[in-house]
């Protein structure tokens, strides 16, 4: 047995010796072997994951449609849900964009055609002393519009017109007698907000 050791050691021996072998690259490889293995590992679990709480979701969903579940509490829920995504989303952006700058303009990655962007060109006025001014003009006169509006409506102080095409739109006169059109108004769709309460039910 000591012969078979003796033999087998100075075969390593010879092996250290030869062109390309190593004992420590044989030894990064197997870790590197074992740290691909455990990134997919981890990636598939995050795609299970990901399936599972679509699932979940869908149920939640289900369950509010079919009166099983209140509504305002998955609502709650789903947006309490919704604050932790966007926060974990924001802390790993900026790896995502280093990451995706190795791959070229465009490319399909994870069910998903990624670009690259380079960051949007903004112009910033504030320093330009006419659009300021000009800026600040349009502000006071919408406001202006706007008070006109609400006075109009509330103390009948304008009137409807009648466009050659059919539409009709509302006039009022400002201080100089001026006959002026007066803003539409738009709502948006219903809404609730939610703020967090120190109240537990």
């Amino acid at each position: 047995m000591g012969k078979v050791i003796e033999i087998f050691n100075g075969q390593m021996e010879n092996w250290s010796r030869m062109d390309g072998f190593n004992a420590n690259e044989i030894k990064v490889q197997e870790m590197e072997h074992q740290a691909n293995l455990e990134i997919q590992d981890k990636t598939t679990r995050i795609k299970e994951k990901r399936a599972d709480f679509s699932s979940f979701l869908d149920m939640v969903v289900l369950n509010v449609e079919e009166g099983w579940v209140n509504p305002l509490i998955a609502y709650s829920e789903m947006e309490n849900i919704k604050k932790k995504l966007d926060s974990s989303s924001k802390e790993v952006k900026q790896d995502a964009i280093n990451e995706a700058q190795q791959y070229g303009k465009t490319f399909d990655f994870n069910g998903f055609v990624i670009e690259n962007f380079n960051g949007r060109k903004t112009f910033d006025y504030s320093q330009c002393q006419e659009i300021v001014e000009l800026e600040a003009k349009l502000k006071a006169r919408k406001e202006f519009y706007k008070k006109s509006k609400i006075a109009a409506d509330a103390g009948g102080g304008s009137e409807i017109e009648t466009l050659p095409d059919g539409s009709t739109r509302q006039v009022f006169q400002d201080e100089n007698n001026e006959l002026l059109v007066a803003p539409t108004i738009k709502y948006s769709a219903e809404y609730i907000t939610l703020k967090q309460s120190k109240k537990i039910n």
